[in-house]
C-alpha cells in the first residue's frame, strides 16, 4: 500500500498563499476584527493579534495553545465565552480567506502541480491523506483533476466547517475544550493510523510532523524505528520539505516525540528531500527524487527540472 500525507507545504509549493501570517495580512482577517468589538490583551483575541504582529511567521494553532495554557495555569476564565465566539469566527473568515486563496494561479512548473497532474492520469497512491483545508475540487478547475474521491480531508476541506485547533492533550481543563480539533461538531473519523501501519511506502509532502499532528503518527513512527521479526522488508519513508532548515526541525520534531532517526534510518528506507535543493539540481536530492518517481512509476519529462 502507497500512502501519500499532504500538509502545508504542498500549497505553497503550488505558489499558494496560505500560511497562517499571510491570513493575518489578509482583508478577511481585518473584517474578522472589525466584527469582534471586544479585543483587549487578555482575552484570545487581542493575544492573536499581538503574536501577528510580532512574528513574521506565526502558528494560529501553537499560540492556542499556548493562551489556553496560560489561561488554565492562571485559573483565568472570565474571558471563556468571548474567546470561544471568536474563535468560532476564526475559523469562519480563514475558511473565507482560504477560498479566495485557492482560486489564486498555480506554480506549473512545481513538483506539487506536476505531481497532482500525474495522479490526474493514473492511481499512484492508495491513500491520500490532506491536512489541508483547500479542497482538490478546486484544483480540478485549475488542473482538470478527477481524483476528489481518493482525498481523505483530516481536518475538513473548504466549505464544510473546517476543524481548527490543538491536540486533545494540549487542553486540561474543559472550560476550553472547545479549542481540541476532537470537540469540533464536524471533526471526521479516519483510517490514516492503520493505512500508515500497512503501507509499504509512506511520502509526506509538505508536512511538517509537529507536534499538534503527531498523534496522527506516533503508533507508525514508533513501529518503524523498531525490529519486527515479521515484517520482511522495511517501508520506504519520504519526507518532502522545503529546505534543509525545515528538514532539521522534521527531525528535531521527531526525536522531541521520542522517535529516534537514527533507529527509523535502521529499520526503514528513510529520505528526506528539500524541494529548495532539488530546484537547485542537487545531485543527492535529483537522486533520491529519482528512485522515489520510479517506485511510484511517476512519469519523469524533462522540461524545467532535471527530472521531469
Amino acid at each position: 500500500m502507497k500512502v501519500l500525507i499532504l500538509g502545508n507545504g504542498f500549497d505553497l509549493d503550488l505558489g499558494l498563499e496560505t500560511r497562517y501570517s499571510d491570513f493575518a495580512k489578509s482583508q478577511q482577517w481585518k473584517e474578522l476584527y472589525e466584527e469582534f468589538k471586544h479585543t483587549n490583551k487578555d482575552n484570545l483575541a487581542g493575544f492573536l493579534k499581538e503574536k501577528a504582529k510580532e512574528n513574521n511567521w506565526f502558528s494560529i494553532e501553537e499560540c492556542l495553545k499556548e493562551y489556553a495554557q496560560r489561561k488554565i495555569q492562571e485559573g483565568d476564565f472570565k474571558h471563556v465565552k468571548k474567546d470561544e465566539w471568536f474563535f468560532e469566527h476564526l475559523e469562519k473568515y480563514l475558511d473565507i480567506y482560504l477560498t479566495f486563496v485557492s482560486m489564486e494561479p498555480k506554480e506549473k512548473d512545481h513538483l506539487a502541480t506536476q505531481w497532482l497532474e500525474e495522479m490526474n492520469k493514473k492511481k499512484i497512491f492508495d491513500k491520500i491523506y490532506t491536512f489541508n483545508y483547500i479542497s482538490h475540487d478546486a484544483l480540478h478547475k485549475f488542473l482538470g483533476c478527477n481524483y476528489e474521491n481518493d482525498i481523505q480531508y483530516v481536518h475538513q476541506k473548504l466549505g464544510l466547517d473546517i476543524v481548527l485547533g490543538v491536540a486533545e492533550k494540549d487542553i486540561t481543563d474543559d472550560r476550553y475544550s472547545f479549542l481540541r480539533k476532537v470537540s469540533h461538531r464536524s471533526y471526521p473519523s479516519n483510517n490514516i493510523g492503520n493505512d500508515l501501519m500497512n503501507a509499504d511506502e509512506v511520502v509526506f509532502f509538505g508536512h511538517s510532523i509537529n507536534r499538534i499532528d503527531f498523534d496522527y503518527f506516533k503508533d507508525f513512527f514508533i513501529a518503524r524505528s523498531q525490529y519486527n521479526e515479521n515484517k520482511t522488508t522495511p517501508t520506504y519513508i519520504t519526507i518532502i520539505s522545503k529546505d534543509n532548515e525545515s528538514i532539521l526541525s522534521i527531525k528535531n520534531n521527531l526525536q522531541s516525540n521520542g522517535i529516534s532517526v537514527t533507529s527509523l534510518c535502521q529499520y526503514s528506507r528513510l529520505a528526506f528531500i528539500p524541494t529548495d535543493n532539488y530546484y537547485r539540481g542537487d545531485y543527492t536530492e535529483r537522486n533520491s527524487m529519482a528512485d522515489l518517481m520510479k517506485r511510484l512509476n511517476i512519469h519523469q519529462r524533462c522540461e524545467n527540472h532535471p527530472l521531469f
